[in-house]
């Protein structure tokens, strides 16, 4: 929820140009954006910061965002939690990811990102 209490949104994605910006979106509109460039920096900043929701890219050094999602619904189970990749890929994982875990594509436009996320939190 905006206002006092701002969501929390998690951005793991190994290229940290894209994490930073999308996680400064987040920023910028109202949320408290967060950056993670791993898996493994995931869950650091998951047991200080609980996270409302979390966008990770599917392509992640050592664990993969599929394998990180999965871990992250038992660590945090309040987190809504999406996955995000490459155009062709995201149609292939929509299909085989279960309703609770959408899939976005990337590169996505800010403002279709932000109603993806806004919808992401309506679903708690």
């Amino acid at each position: 929820m905006v206002g006092d209490q701002r969501d929390r949104i998690l951005v793991v994605d190994y290229d940290r140009a894209i994490a930073d910006t999308t996680a400064l979106i987040f920023s910028q509109h109202g949320y408290d954006g967060r950056a993670a460039y791993s898996a493994e920096e995931a869950f650091v900043v998951i047991r200080q910061w609980q996270p409302s929701a979390a966008i990770l890219d599917v392509h992640l050094p050592k664990m993969d965002g599929i394998t990180l999602a999965r871990l992250m619904r038992l660590a945090c189970p309040d987190c809504r939690v999406a996955l995000m990749s490459a155009q062709n890929i995201a149609e292939d994982l929509s299909e085989t990811m279960p309703d609770d875990c959408p899939v976005i594509a990337k590169p996505v436009h800010p403002t279709e990102l932000l109603a993806f996320v806004s919808g992401l939190l309506l679903t708690k």
